[in-house]
């Protein structure tokens, strides 16, 4: 068949670029086919439907499915997307990331398709010991419809919000979201077994850097960040807003009002990069060393913001912005702005330009007393609604 040899290539290709490290992560992926979890999906605006069980699957369409693609599976009545299949070589890092174990319990925010949730359940050896749970009714009947299709119908496929969590599973030695969150949930870290494991997703000016957390004391969890992921946001209770912008100004279509030179240091990071780097469609989608500047710069100010205007600060007000690009900064208006983002290229710089895994963290409740988290030079404070977050430019202890 052909999908079998789809398969084979494809998981060759994540154990040779070093995504799927581990035997049992490859067995994973080796052993469940991703097609049988798409019946319908877009890919770069064009649809794709197909049936597991017909012969109407297309070469383009199973070798998308068997391609380090994320895939669109639903769009809302302006096609916006609210669900996917997630890029492979992200599933492939977060699996690694959970080390999962036979014998396991896991829970997961975000249904999706259902495809992580078999790869789990190979990985755990029961079906039966992973919990999914996802707020969109049609998601929640589409997957169980899935598994079960694919042989995985012990898998507890839960309708409801997953800030959440599920008590009647729990608890849990790993909590995985597999949609980008604005904060930690507590209800997560109530459900999780002493040394359990949790890791998400977890917004960064419109980033979603993946934050790999441990309880370390009663209310409070260490961590540090494994790479970069991006993910449609969660709905329900913890759909509000983190402290940084979520869109761009409405400038009217107009171009920058003026174009500068790169900083030094962004100059210097760009020529390094690899040459195959396609920085003419969809850049600021590429993982790079930009996002580490990216993520100093969410550290400093709740201005920054990330699409594909650039990466760089907007005004509260919407009346100015100063972005990066490949090109040059772009500015917009008149205001301290470029001035300040100047200042924090050269402060990242001064820290040595840490890379995103040399970030290491530490989260407590809003309301709890932590006298030790406090700014210095190379130490962050991040509030956020239920957080309070202390982020720290060297590796945390796992």
């Amino acid at each position: 068949m052909v999908a079998e040899g789809l398969i084979g290539s494809y998981v060759d290709d994540l154990v040779e670029r070093g995504q799927a490290r581990t035997a049992g992560v490859e067995r994973a992926f080796r052993a469940v086919p991703r097609h049988w979890f798409v019946e319908r999906f877009w890919v770069r605006g064009r649809e794709y439907a197909c049936e597991v069980e017909g012969n109407d699957w297309s070469a383009e369409a199973l070798e998308l499915v068997y391609s380090d693609e994320a895939l669109i599976t639903r769009r809302d009545d302006d096609r916006s997307p609210t669900s996917s299949a997630s890029q492979p070589s992200v599933v492939a890092m977060m699996l690694e990331a959970l080390d999962l174990a036979p014998g396991m319990r896991v829970l997961e925010i975000g249904a999706g398709t259902g495809y992580n949730a078999a790869l789990m359940a190979e990985m755990v050896g029961d079906a039966s010991l992973v919990t999914t749970i996802d707020i969109d009714p049609d998601v929640v009947a589409q997957t169980r419809r899935l598994l079960a299709r694919a042989g995985y119908g012990g898998v507890r496929v839960v309708e409801g919000d997953g800030a959440l969590g599920d008590r009647e599973s729990g608890p849990f030695d790993r909590i995985v979201a597999t949609v980008g969150c604005s904060d930690v949930s507590w209800a997560w870290v109530d459900q999780l077994r002493p040394d359990g494991l949790l890791l998400l997703p977890l917004d960064y000016g419109g980033s979603h850097p993946l934050v790999k957390l441990r309880v370390v004391e009663p209310g409070r969890l260490a961590g540090c960040i494994e790479g970069w992921t991006g993910f449609m946001r969660i709905q329900g209770d913890m759909a509000e807003a983190a402290p940084w912008p979520s869109r761009f100004p409405d400038f009217g279509g107009r171009p920058p009002d003026e174009v500068r030179p790169l900083f030094p240091a962004l100059g210097r990071v760009l020529a390094k990069e690899p040459a195959d780097v396609d920085r003419r469609t969809e850049w600021w989608r590429v993982p790079s060393a930009w996002y580490d500047f990216y993520f100093c710069l969410s550290l400093i100010d709740r201005r920054a913001y990330r699409g594909p205007e650039g990466l760089g600060l907007v005004d509260a007000d919407g009346a100015s912005a100063v972005m990066v690009r490949p090109d040059g900064v772009c500015v917009w208006g008149r205001s301290a702005l470029p001035t300040r983002l100047e200042a924090a290229c050269a402060r990242w710089e001064g820290l040595g330009m840490p890379e995103l895994g040399s970030w290491g963290m530490e989260f407590a409740p809003r309301a709890a007393a932590v006298p030790d988290f406090e700014e210095s030079e190379g130490v962050f404070v991040v509030e956020r609604g239920r957080s309070i977050q202390k982020v720290r430019g060297e590796r945390a202890e796992e």
